[in-house]
């Protein structure tokens, strides 16, 4: 009788030591949508006819073909060995040589145009602005010719990172060539300039998954789009039709983050899996292999706890925009709470232990590295309403703007209110700051 009861208590303790270890071993499914996310946005990128490969391949001599850069990026892909690539060994994008320095040397003929005299002493430094730019002329070209390119499939995030001290100086170069045709009175020819280089920028603000892309069409508009625009108008352009879809308000995919922040999400998972996060614990001396490293981390459940974070910064694709304020703060205020739950959770690492005994590495690196990615949503309404009121101030004569800020087409999409119109601005309002034109 006492043997048969050691029996059953043995069997019990190893059913129970079977069944717990398979729980503390076994991941957990990915969540279903994840997975659609991370297999649609982890599928490689159709490098024919792509823009951002023609950013690599810009060079003033037109050395590098398309062909060659193609290569240049397939072998940084092929160097992502461990989930990721250190900063160091990452492709920078455009790579030209021989820009001036608009952030040092240089940086007192480079004014920002829409500041005071900024375009009359731009006229005056002419000479010297076009021995810099006339030697980079191809260099324009190239990049203007983007604008006919159909294909803004993004590179590998991992792999690749723009270059701001390259890109940044090529359009500022492209500006100053409009701004010559303006002086020149070749108004037809700054004016498809001055459309292609918008239509580049607003195609990268709608495919781009780096931020550098979304933030630099915010800042362009507002210091040389405008002024430019502005310009012709002033010297009595009016075959505006050339701009084609360039100047219409922005549409929730130019506006939208979510496309960015999934494709990030995306590809940042490769360097969460398991045989990756494994690999670095065993080279730093950690024993984290096998099967105890199966019991430590699990993958699944890493990748489901971050993505229920980044669902929560994602914005409804039938928003609209009188909604789209609301929208974005109840996201970032959900976001917020989250991440900050999480961090107040890990002060008791004892607790936190125990909490998360499956998964305790996953729980870590999701507090510690957990992405909070950047929002640039207000100012992407500040330049939605921007191009509406370059729009009326285009479109409509001056004499007219007292009827015509009355009309719904120019109604606030955000507020519902009507511009204000003063002696020597046009002005919305969003948020307690001012979207203004001067007129």
């Amino acid at each position: 009788m006492e043997f048969t009861k050691r029996i059953k208590i043995g069997i019990l303790v190893s059913i129970i030591i079977v069944v717990g270890t398979y729980h503390l071993y076994v991941d957990d499914e990915l969540n279903p949508e994840a997975k659609k996310w991370i297999e649609y946005y982890s599928k490689p990128t159709n490098l024919e006819g792509n823009a951002f490969i023609g950013l690599i391949a810009l060079s003033p001599s037109n050395d590098i073909s398309t062909e060659q850069a193609k290569e240049l990026y397939k072998t940084k892909l092929g160097n992502i060995t461990k989930g990721s690539l250190d900063y160091f060994q990452q492709l920078k994008y455009p790579n030209v040589s021989a820009l001036p320095d608009i952030f040092g040397d240089d940086e007192a003929y480079f004014c920002e145009f829409n500041k005071d005299n900024c375009l009359s002493e731009t006229a005056k430094n002419r000479v010297v602005l076009e021995e810099k730019s006339n030697k980079l002329t191809s260099i324009t070209k190239q990049y203007r010719s983007l604008s006919k390119l159909t294909n803004f499939e993004p590179l590998n995030s991992i792999a690749t990172e723009p270059d701001w001290d390259s890109l940044i100086p090529i359009q500022r170069l492209a500006f100053l060539e409009v701004y010559f045709h303006i002086l020149d009175n070749d108004l037809e020819l700054a004016a498809l300039q001055l459309s292609q280089l918008i239509s580049v920028e607003r195609k990268f603000l709608r495919n781009a998954t780096e931020a550098v892309f979304h933030a630099v069409p915010i800042v362009n508009f507002e210091l040389y789009y405008q002024p430019l625009l502005l310009k012709l108008k002033e010297q009595g352009f009016a075959n505006w039709e050339v701009f084609g879809d360039a100047l219409t308000p922005l549409p929730f995919e130019e506006i939208s983050m979510n496309r960015m922040w999934l494709i990030m999400f995306a590809q940042g998972t490769r360097a969460l899996q398991f045989k990756y996060i494994a690999e670095r614990a065993e080279g730093m001396g950690h024993s984290l292999h096998g099967f105890q490293a199966q019991i430590k981390y699990k993958e699944n459940m890493t990748l489901n706890s971050i993505f229920a974070y980044q669902r929560l910064q994602l914005i409804s694709e039938n928003a609209k925009k009188e909604n789209l304020i609301s929208l974005v703060e109840i996201a970032d205020r959900e976001a917020n709470a989250h991440s900050e739950k999480l961090r107040s959770e890990i002060k008791n690492m004892f607790w936190f232990t125990i909490k998360n005994y499956r998964n305790i590495v996953g729980s870590y690196l999701k507090v510690t590295a957990l992405p909070k990615f950047l929002s640039l949503y207000g100012e992407k309404f500040k330049l939605d309403l921007r191009l509406l009121l370059l729009n009326m101030v285009i479109n409509e004569d001056k004499d007219a703007l007292g009827s015509a800020i009355n009309l719904n087409k120019y109604v606030n999409p955000y507020t519902g209110e009507a511009p204000k119109l003063s002696r020597s601005k046009l002005c919305y309002t969003l948020q307690n700051d001012k979207i203004c034109i001067d007129i």
